[in-house]
């Protein structure tokens, strides 16, 4: 059984709480998540953005793609995602306060993961203060962002939705 210890994947993903992760063998090699998540990802960066969308949506998951902050709202509401994959620097609206908005909608709550270029302490600590689960530096590297979405389908797959 492959095994991660409190997120040490790599130096730019850094949690804002940790956790222990462990996937069964049988997931270890597969494309597909154990799990298909809805996934939002908002970010104002067209390429970033498309890149992200390909990317999940290979891994087999349900994704939609905002590109500012207030339209992300609106998708949350209709879309119940089980991630959020957030820039900080958006405009108009800012990610912090799409965060702090998102976790005021009701429903199961979602986990929201900054993916953003911003990765000094006091950008982490802004991100736990938002109500932001998880802080990733960019790029993302699919290899930082897989393990823990693997994680979290696991967890959603345990439970009704």
């Amino acid at each position: 059984m492959l095994r991660w210890r409190n997120m040490a994947l790599t130096d730019t993903l850094t949690p804002v709480t940790s956790t222990e992760l462990a996937l069964p063998e049988s997931r270890i090699g597969s494309d597909e998540l154990p799990a298909v998540l809805r996934i939002l990802v908002v970010e104002d960066n067209q390429d970033v953005g498309d890149m992200l969308h390909q990317l999940l949506v290979g891994w087999g998951q349900k994704t939609l793609l905002a590109r500012e902050g207030a339209r992300a709202i609106e998708l949350a509401r209709e879309f119940r995602p089980h991630v959020v994959l957030l820039d900080l620097g958006l405009p108009g609206l800012h990610g912090y306060e799409v965060a702090r908005q998102l976790r005021q909608l009701p429903g199961p709550r979602m986990t929201i993961i900054a993916v953003t270029g911003w990765g000094q302490e006091a950008d982490r600590q802004q991100s736990k203060a938002a109500g932001i689960d998880y802080h990733i530096v960019k790029p993302a590297a699919p290899d930082a962002l897989r393990p823990l979405l693997e994680s979290l389908s696991l967890d959603v797959e345990s439970r009704p939705d």
